[in-house]
């Protein structure tokens, strides 16, 4: 594990996040304040949004907390991950291709369009879809999407990345994994001031984040109920999908169900909101205390 600013950024950064969870935004503020204050000394957003996937910019100013690999197996190592070779396309690479996109993803994705109407970088690196600009590791020269890829496919490119020489072998993965990003902290910030009602001031946050990808800046006049909106909706899924906070952040805004159902998630007639949001208090907890209150729906 890395983090940068050692174990104080550590702790605000994951104090911030469990404030949100608490839904007390306002000592949220404080712990993401006191990361934003070191911009220019320690953090800050990369000039190029896929540098913070392609393994070849590690811990990097952007990166706050990343689980570092090496792609090493020498005398036995095993310093590697599997993100690629799980996550890329059968044809053309061979992986096993165990998880897409969803559909609502990749329409989000393909929406973020720069100020000159092209997909934007977040875009371009997060999916493997049919755009000249997008162009995976395995592709020869000369070749592109239709060489290896049915008409109106899309897989992750996200995590999918290989740099001759870095490990031995593509499916070996080198390139850490980002647990928490700059990007995400002003993210958060932007929610916690929106909250509290200084809207203007969180739209210039979020336009920091969308110029980087040259995406079009959001107009000042939105409401407050419209940041929020376009947070849950645009901003934070197309600047964090797969990083493991699209779940969480539906659970602390209380809109898990309602979000299941407008995506037409499978077997979602079977969600039950004040059971499956939270896992049950194992067993074993209980013999250790057995004056613990069970999470509800669930029996001891």
């Amino acid at each position: 594990l890395w983090s940068r600013g050692l174990g104080d950024v550590y702790k605000r950064q994951l104090l911030g996040k469990f404030y949100m969870f608490r839904k007390e935004l306002g000592k949220a503020e404080v712990e993401f304040k006191k990361i934003i204050d070191k911009e220019g000394s320690l953090f800050g957003l990369m000039e190029n949004w896929a540098d913070n996937f392609d393994g070849m910019h590690k811990n990097n100013k952007e990166s706050l907390f990343e689980i570092q690999f090496t792609g090493d197996r020498s005398g036995g190592q095993y310093e590697y991950n599997l993100f690629t070779v799980h996550l890329g396309p059968m044809a053309g690479l061979d992986a096993y291709e165990e998880a897409y996109p969803t559909d609502w993803m990749c329409q989000t994705l393909l929406a973020d369009k720069t100020i000159d109407g092209k997909s934007s970088d977040r875009a371009l690196h997060t999916l493997i879809f049919d755009d000249p600009e997008c162009r995976p590791f395995y592709y020869k020269n000369g070749k592109s999407f239709k060489d290896y890829h049915k008409e109106g496919e899309i897989f992750w490119h996200k995590y999918v990345t290989y740099t001759e020489g870095m490990s031995d072998y593509w499916d070996y993965s080198f390139f850490n994994v980002s647990v928490i990003r700059y990007a995400d902290v002003l993210l958060l910030y932007a929610e916690c001031l929106n909250d509290k009602g200084e809207t203007t001031e969180a739209i210039n946050i979020i336009n920091k984040v969308r110029a980087r990808v040259n995406v079009p800046a959001l107009p000042l006049t939105m409401s407050k109920a419209e940041v929020l909106k376009h947070l849950q909706d645009k901003e934070r899924p197309c600047e964090l999908a797969l990083e493991g906070s699209r779940w969480y952040d539906l659970v602390r805004w209380g809109i898990v169900e309602e979000t299941l159902k407008a995506h037409n998630k499978p077997f979602v007639e079977n969600y039950v909101d004040t059971k499956h949001q939270l896992f049950p208090i194992p067993h074993s907890e209980f013999l250790l205390n057995p004056d613990w209150e069970q999470n509800p729906n669930y029996s001891k």
